[in-house]
């Protein structure tokens, strides 16, 4: 272990370096900010936002017209945020939400997805009522030419 022991304050190029602690070691401030291990309980992403937080950030961009307009909105609720980083969320979550959709597509075309009812019934029915229709002459123009009422076609398709 190597031990490395200077005097304060320590000269370097951009001028001294001095001990921001009380034992007088020197630190730096550390790269990628504070990291807390409960960030991923606490719901935080690399946004430093909680979920509720980009929640509202994402719901004022969707229903204002213009992310200035969104940026005002939550602002106004005493969240600090700049119009880019409103625009930055909206676009990332916008990308997730279209990359959700297209997943569920194709499981939904491969018959891979979960049913969304609890209870599958055993029989399903699907009846389309016939009735009556009133139609016109085809290819006669515009206005109503011959017109006469007919049936229409019913189907019904049992499982």
């Amino acid at each position: 272990m190597i031990r490395v022991y200077a005097a304060f304050p320590l000269p370097t190029k951009r001028g001294e370096l001095q001990s921001n602690r009380p034992n007088g070691a020197p630190t730096v401030p550390p790269v990628g900010g504070t990291f807390s291990p409960l960030r991923t309980v606490l719901g935080l992403d690399e946004h430093g936002y909680s979920s509720s937080v980009v929640e509202r950030i994402v719901t004022a961009t969707a229903r204002f017209a213009s992310f200035r307009d969104a940026t005002y909105a939550v602002q106004m609720v005493g969240i600090e945020i700049s119009e880019s980083r409103v625009r930055r969320l909206a676009h990332e979550v916008g990308a997730e939400l279209i990359e959700a959709r297209d997943r569920k597509v194709v499981e939904h075309r491969r018959r891979q997805l979960e049913p969304r009812t609890a209870v599958v019934p055993e029989a399903v029915v699907v009846e389309v009522d016939g009735g009556r229709i009133r139609t016109r002459a085809a290819g006669a123009g515009p206005g109503v030419h011959g017109p006469r009422t007919r049936k229409t076609r019913s189907r019904a398709w049992p499982r």
